[in-house]
């Protein structure tokens, strides 16, 4: 049957009408057969978007659409990592034993971080450096190396690199602050840190590779940075690929990328003996395994700050990095 269009927009507004009508009607019997509970126990995120009077049981919820807002706000600042150190300063009332505490970290922490001894005072409006993480706090001083560092503080320096993601381990810079987590300072043997450890009676390592030396062990100017420089290993000049060996049997404690010193492989031989080798461009062994001397472990590079292929090869004799020439034949 043929209608006039008018008549035919007016069945059609009429079926939309009976249509939206029975959602309506199917919606609200849905919540009114639903137990309904104060609008404090709604999630923030649902809050948002529901009314009060459609709130099912179970749900948390703030009162107000500002005070879910304002939630939400918050929850997502709980997210945002801490900064591994904040300052903060002295109330009226404060003790070193009340901010450690409220910070969740130990008295020492917060005394050593600071230079302070339980006796000193606090003063109102003193500025503290409050580390992150049980620890301390230092700044880098002219000569300091992360090996050094990591000996003066007790720590092994891969806990460093990994508090501090945004130095490179190789070249410290003057007056950088530096999270050290769980350190606690020992006390520096100043000739040690200098390549003062000597190779025990009759124990020689093998070469890692052969070829020309390219820079030795000892003090230079950097050849990325051009800043005054402790170079704690030698540089032996292979072309990219070459093998690497290692210089003694033992296990592999590292095999990734380490900041300045690019893809890199440390194996512990015990015995407080430790062998690094550096700007490698691939690896052929991994973490836990067990190596013997002479075996292939990855392969030279330029990864890093390099300025061109070789092996920077490092010993570090409980906790120093000692002169490699001393160790091998």
């Amino acid at each position: 049957m043929h209608l006039p269009k008018a008549t035919r927009r007016r069945i059609v507004y009429a079926t939309a009408a009976v249509l939206v009508c029975s959602s309506t009607v199917i919606t609200w019997k849905h919540f009114a057969s639903t137990p309904i509970t104060p609008p404090d126990r709604l999630t923030p995120s649902l809050a948002a978007g529901l009314h009060p009077e459609l709130i099912t049981e179970g749900q948390d919820a703030p009162t107000t659409m500002a005070a879910a807002a304002s939630t939400a706000k918050a929850g997502t600042a709980e997210q945002q990592p801490r900064a591994k150190v904040t300052t903060y300063k002295v109330q009226s009332g404060d003790t070193i034993q009340a901010i450690a505490e409220a910070q969740g970290l130990s008295v020492e922490s917060i005394l050593e971080t600071n230079n302070l001894s339980e006796d000193d005072l606090l003063q109102i409006d003193q500025e503290l450096l409050i580390p992150a993480v049980d620890g301390v706090v230092v700044e880098v001083a002219s000569g300091d190396t992360l090996w050094e560092l990591a000996q003066d503080y007790g720590v092994n320096d891969t806990d460093i690199v990994a508090a501090n993601p945004e130095i490179d381990p190789d070249n410290l810079k003057l007056g950088t602050q530096l999270l050290i987590p769980g350190g606690r300072y020992q006390g520096r043997n100043t000739l040690a840190s200098r390549g003062i450890p000597g190779r025990p009676s009759g124990r020689k390592l093998a070469w890692p590779a052969y070829a020309d030396l390219t820079d030795y062990f000892g003090d230079r100017i950097h050849p990325v940075f051009g800043t005054y420089h402790w170079h704690d290993g030698i540089d032996i000049g292979v072309g990219s690929g070459t093998p690497v060996a290692a210089a003694a049997g033992g296990t592999v404690t590292m095999a990734t990328w380490y900041g300045g010193y690019g893809k890199s492989i440390r194996i512990d031989h015990g015995n407080g003996l430790v062998t690094m080798y550096s700007h490698l461009s691939g690896y052929e062994v991994s973490v836990g395994q067990y190596v013997e001397i002479g075996e292939i472990i990855g392969y030279s590079g330029n990864t890093g700050n390099s300025t061109g292929a070789h092996l920077h090869f490092t010993i570090v004799v409980d906790g120093t990095p000692a002169n490699p020439l001393d160790w091998l034949p």
